[in-house]
């Protein structure tokens, strides 16, 4: 690589292990812009290898991050590289007996086939607060693992028991989410005779 005063000369090789470098470098970037808004016991779900969980934990108002994702072989890589007395990782959240502040969810959504999995998830932990991201250009015609592509008002969609407060796009083709439950939609219905 050569800098000049107006151009900067990149071999092929160099420009794909730059490229390489921003991709990770803008995925880490993604998890320390919401890690200050976490708190309590937080869900990094499809954490993937841990270092996201890892940077979650490093706020002072999370108590514990479970990094879960369904890969074994992630998951103990995680384990062995990142575990600690405030980081806990696992295939399966239903294992860990705890009750969930805040759901992460770094760019999951379009990976899940079946896109009432994670709404459903988040009801039956009733987590009150959810931070979503998910590419909103179109993906699925080059990223073969990426099976929707996503707005912001789809998202909103499966998610109507909760309501969005801050919407973020970062990187030019990445928005994150950050829902709260509406008080109202985990109410337990009172019967008049009861009041």
């Amino acid at each position: 690589m050569k800098n000049t005063k107006e151009r900067i000369y990149l071999t092929k090789d160099n420009l794909e292990a730059q490229r390489g470098e921003a991709r990770y470098w803008r995925h880490i970037e993604r998890y320390i812009s919401v890690r200050s808004e976490v708190y309590g016991n937080v869900l990094d779900l499809a954490c993937g290898v841990g270092y996201g969980s890892h940077l979650l934990a490093m706020n002072p108002d999370v108590d514990c991050v479970i990094g879960c994702d369904i890969d074994e072989e992630a998951i103990e890589f995680a384990n062995k590289e990142y575990a600690s007395d405030k980081v806990l990782f696992c295939s399966d959240v239903k294992q860990k007996d705890l009750k969930i502040d805040v759901l992460v969810s770094i760019e999951t959504i379009e990976h899940i086939k079946d896109i009432n999995i994670l709404p459903q998830m988040a009801r039956d932990l009733q987590i009150p607060k959810l931070i979503i991201s998910f590419p909103h250009i179109k993906s699925t015609h080059f990223n073969s693992y990426h099976f929707h592509d996503f707005n912001t008002q789809q998202i909103k969609d499966l998610f109507p028991e909760w309501v969005l407060i801050d919407e973020n796009k970062i990187h030019h083709d990445v928005t994150i989410l950050q829902f709260v439950a509406n008080p109202k939609s985990w109410k337990t219905t009172i019967n008049d005779t009861d009041l």
